[in-house]
């Protein structure tokens, strides 16, 4: 887990944004999840990829239920998800507020199964909801 610079992370960020389309007027209102993401990147729980996809360093990594193992320590989120697999979450998933929909984007952009991303730790879906935000507005 390797820590970045404030300048970095503010960097890494942009990149991210800019290659999925949000331009500066765009991205008003959500300055707080901006600065989280940040914050995170500063932190080295997410890295940008050059592929564009952001890797979330789980704090608590998500264990099978009986043995203890580790299944994923780390969560790879894909920079863009197409409208038809979100629909097919937000049915499969009963989306009825903002936050159901945020996610149905770190659902459908994860590397991970359903199953899995139900037993995240709260602190570590706080971390994911950042990324979702931006998948779905």
């Amino acid at each position: 887990m390797a820590k970045i610079s404030k300048d970095q992370a503010k960097e890494e960020v942009n990149k991210w944004l800019n290659s999925k389309g949000y331009d500066e007027d765009e991205r008003e209102g959500y300055e707080a999840v901006i600065e989280g993401l940040e914050a995170q990147f500063v932190k080295g729980k997410l890295r940008l990829e050059d592929n564009g996809d952001i890797i979330q360093t789980l704090k608590f990594p998500i264990c099978e239920v009986e043995s203890g193992d580790i299944i994923h320590a780390e969560i790879a989120y894909k920079p863009r998800v197409k409208v038809k697999e979100l629909n097919r979450r937000q049915d499969q998933l009963k989306v009825k507020d903002a936050d159901s929909k945020t996610r149905v984007g770190i659902y459908a952009s994860s590397n991970v199964k359903d199953a899995f991303m139900d037993r995240m730790d709260p602190m570590d879906y706080r971390v994911a909801t950042y990324i979702g935000i931006f998948l779905v507005v």
